[in-house]
């Protein structure tokens, strides 16, 4: 975790499908009048507040609040920018998992107290360096099969030797099952978060392979034709 202190209470965005993680940057446009008065107040303050996914398994559409899930990242604002029209784009940076323990008001935007979240010890960092290659090797293959691999993630392989900080970053950026990426932020094993992230990027690998087997020279706007 940053050596950023996290208060006991912050404000949240809940939003659909925003799975956030340490150590990774997430943009967003800030409009609607409580999260303007959120951004407002929190510049004005500590800069730090957190993104909870949705909880759609939660959700009640006749109900007035949105249920976050109950591990979710807590991130500082390393920029923002204000438009004439009174909307704002910023980039907040992952601090640290965090568990919420309470929802402190809903009015006039979400507050919550939070717990801070480690990654449990691993008695082995040489398991763990293995277990880098291994999804290095996973995660490189998927990007082949799956197109161009980003010259900024080329950059975050070669340079993030910290294997549960790269695993974080891979999920965040490239994996698309949101179901997935929220249990990979709740697994606080990164031994365990590392084997799970393999084997989903091997299992990504093979059904991009068939597909590319059964598309045959095609391009992809054209697959329905073959």
């Amino acid at each position: 975790m940053s050596a950023i202190t996290i208060p006991p209470e912050i404000p949240v965005m809940t939003l659909p499908g925003a799975v956030f993680f340490p150590r990774t940057v997430l943009p967003l446009r800030i409009f609607e009048p409580r999260y303007r008065q959120m951004l407002a107040e929190t510049l004005a303050g500590e800069r730090i507040f957190a993104v909870a996914a949705l909880n759609e398994k939660g959700a009640d559409p006749l109900a007035p609040t949105e249920p976050p899930h109950r591990i979710a990242t807590a991130g500082i604002i390393r920029a923002c920018q204000k438009s004439e029209d009174g909307t704002s784009t910023l980039l907040l940076e992952g601090l640290a998992r965090i568990a919420i323990t309470a929802i402190v008001h809903e009015v006039p935007y979400r507050m919550i107290a939070v717990q801070p979240l480690l990654d449990l010890t691993h008695d082995a960092p040489e398991a763990l360096t293995k277990l880098r290659g291994r999804l290095v090797r996973a995660f490189t293959l998927r990007a082949k099969l799956g197109g161009d691999l980003p010259q900024e993630l080329r950059h975050a392989v070669a340079e993030i030797a910290d294997p549960a900080a790269l695993c974080d970053l891979l999920v965040y950026s490239i994996a698309r099952d949101k179901a997935f990426k929220q249990r990979m932020l709740e697994t606080l094993d990164p031994a365990e978060r590392l084997r799970q992230t393999i084997l989903f990027f091997q299992r990504e690998s093979e059904t991009l392979a068939i597909q590319r087997r059964t598309q045959g020279r095609l391009a992809d706007d054209e697959v329905g034709n073959n």
